[in-house]
């Protein structure tokens, strides 16, 4: 998975210029767009996908999971039983890609396993070496800016783990405790969090 932010964003925005974290910056940028992939459940970066569908009886929306989503590649629905399934595609005039990735199909669907299946290009891409550029780069600055902003919590208070406040020469200094601070990106990633149907 592609990181959402850069070494030199976590590093301006802490007001570093040497090099002598550079690897752990690395590593915890690492870690928490790893973090923030698995939060909002599912894969922000620019790929095509495929995905199979059990549908309910009567039902005919559809929710891919990567949006946002580009294009749909194909919509097919299966046919023929298990061991000799068949993938027939659907009529352009039969479903609708809708915004955030719904997929609205002009006929009720019977209760099956598997029974459509959607190729899809979703995503962002991702290239922070054209950020400027729309055509290259897509991820939205705030997910970038949360990143950034909790890569820099997380190095601030790498050597204060457990301790609550401290004091010295009169000045004290309280610690978020790690639960609330990640509890405060997690509801800024809200808006990007898919949730399951």
């Amino acid at each position: 998975m592609s990181n959402i932010t850069t070494k030199e964003k976590v590093k301006a925005y802490l007001s570093l210029s040497d090099v002598t974290n550079d690897a752990l910056i690395d590593e915890l940028i690492k870690n928490v767009s790893d973090t923030i992939h698995g939060f909002c459940n599912r894969s922000l970066e620019r790929n095509t996908y495929t995905e199979y569908f059990d549908t309910e009886l009567g039902h005919s929306k559809l929710f891919l999971n990567n949006y946002p989503v580009i294009s749909l590649t194909s919509v097919q629905y299966r046919s023929g039983n298990w061991g000799a399934i068949t993938w027939s595609d659907l009529n352009i005039n039969d479903y609708l890609l809708n915004d955030n990735g719904k997929v609205s199909l002009s006929f009720t669907t019977p209760q099956a396993e598997k029974y459509i299946k959607i190729v899809y290009v979703g995503g962002y891409l991702i290239d922070f070496s054209n950020e400027t550029n729309i055509a290259l780069h897509t991820l939205p600055y705030e997910l970038t800016q949360i990143a950034t902003e909790w890569v820099s919590a997380l190095f601030n208070t790498r050597t204060s783990t457990g301790v609550s406040s401290e004091t010295t020469e009169g000045q004290s200094i309280s610690y978020t405790p790690k639960d609330t601070a990640d509890k405060t990106y997690q509801n800024r990633l809200a808006s990007f969090r898919r949730i399951n149907i």
